[in-house]
């Protein structure tokens, strides 16, 4: 990991980010509906518009898995480095990049795979925040929408900056003429994305949708300019015609957990806009299908039960999940993450590391199994541990389960093995065709 540079305009820098009275303050709606509209456009796990401070980056709105008011040591934030340039930071994916792989962010529970800053100047025109989109997923391409968008969500951050009443600008525009608005990129650049996208003007008509849309709405062509009420839908959301109306009139996003009648779970954001030459809001609707997350959840509030050590590990090695009883074992027995037991440790690395030959052959097993030279592999071994010695049944499993490609198992059989039942030691006899 590289720990960014300071400007060589720091101390201005800081100076014009004091002068703003804008850290450490309370949330504020015209900062958050940007970044959320940030999100939406990249189809991002988190989007957000930090500022950075002398030795910290603090979040002034957030929407994702950061929350607002939240902060991180500037050396170890990704905003510290986007700030450095005027051209946007496009990071395609964090573990080819040699300033971010091993980064917490990356290789921790926030899992970022791709990342894109934009810095943001205050009036007086330094470099004095970022606007942060983030996702668990790499950027296959980007295109020249997406940049404007990025364009365009810096000039609407850098107009709020500039109706701060701390800052001498000169005179202003009129309220009216600074409120966000929906321009043609935006509209098209609001249907694009996985996600099912519907807009709504300020009396609840039908302006636009996406092909996602018609999977839970009963949506063609001919209802564009109709109350969207009066559309046929598949979702368990008594309260859609009430939430929306609560958005319209007061221009505040709201996000809520529905369920669709085919069994989908979703996640329905309501966010609002403001139509050029109008006084109320529309708004955009957002559906995200959080079924596979919701299962995966489910699946491992199962697999923290089991008595088992478990480790879900990615195809170059890495572990991308550990278990409960993973987790209690390592902490008994004070194990650094530097011995393989934590999220973003490589594991064959580990094996190919340790003293014990037997170590470097296990390593050697797991790779025919992400491979696919073997569908499993076993071994049976005892180490000492904090409790004694320990006899474990080592399993090693193929797997295509949450991005992962073998399931690593350590089942603790001491009770078995007193019992006298013997103790295979020799790999080569233990691995399964």
């Amino acid at each position: 990991m590289k720990i960014p540079a300071r400007p060589i305009n720091e101390d201005a820098r800081l100076a014009s980010l004091d002068k703003l009275h804008i850290l450490d303050t309370q949330n504020e709606e015209r900062y958050e509906r940007i970044v959320r509209l940030a999100g939406i456009v990249f189809d991002a796990s988190v989007s957000s518009f930090a500022l950075v401070d002398r030795d910290r980056v603090w979040f002034k709105a957030s929407v994702g898995f950061v929350d607002q008011g939240s902060e991180r040591a500037r050396d170890f934030a990704f905003a510290a480095h986007a700030l450095l340039s005027e051209e946007p930071l496009i990071v395609p994916d964090t573990l080819e990049d040699p300033r971010f792989h091993t980064n917490t962010s990356v290789t921790g529970p926030m899992k970022i795979r791709s990342y894109i800053g934009q810095a943001i100047k205050a009036p007086d025109g330094h470099n004095i925040g970022v606007l942060n989109i983030a996702s668990r997923a790499p950027i296959t391409a980007l295109t020249s929408q997406h940049y404007d968008a990025l364009r365009l969500c810096r000039a609407m951050l850098e107009e709020e900056l500039e109706r701060s009443p701390t800052f001498d600008v000169g005179p202003q525009q009129p309220e009216s003429h600074q409120e966000q608005t929906l321009t043609p990129i935006w509209r098209g650049l609001m249907l694009t994305g996985n996600d099912a996208k519907i807009l709504l003007d300020q009396n609840m008509r039908l302006l636009d949708y996406n092909g996602t849309a018609t999977e839970y709405f009963l949506l063609d062509q001919d209802h564009i300019g109709d109350n969207f009420l009066a559309v046929e839908n598949l979702l368990s959301y008594p309260g859609l015609q009430q939430d929306i109306g609560e958005v319209i009139t007061h221009g505040v996003a709201l996000e809520r957990r529905i369920k669709c009648i085919r069994g989908r779970y979703l996640i329905c954001q309501i966010t609002p806009y403001r139509q050029p030459k109008e006084s109320r809001f529309g708004v955009i609707i957002g559906l995200q299908d959080i079924s596979i997350m919701r299962r995966h959840r489910l699946l491992a509030a199962v697999i923290n039960k089991l008595p088992g050590n478990i480790a879900l590990i990615d195809r170059s090695g890495n572990i991308i999940f550990t278990n409960a009883a993973w987790d209690s074992f390592a902490r008994r027995n004070g194990a650094p993450m530097s011995m393989g037991v934590a999220e973003g440790v490589n594991y064959l690395e580990v094996c190919d590391n340790a003293e014990p030959d037997e170590a470097k052959l296990i390593g050697d097993a797991i790779r025919d199994v992400i491979s696919g030279q073997r569908s499993r592999f076993s071994h049976m071994y005892t180490c000492t541990t904090s409790e004694g010695d320990l006899t474990f049944h080592m399993s090693v499993n193929a797997t295509h389960a949450l991005d992962g490609a073998a399931v690593i198992c350590h089942l603790d059989v001491t009770d078995w093995a007193d019992q006298g039942h013997s103790r295979r030691s020799d790999l080569t006899l233990t691995r399964h065709e």
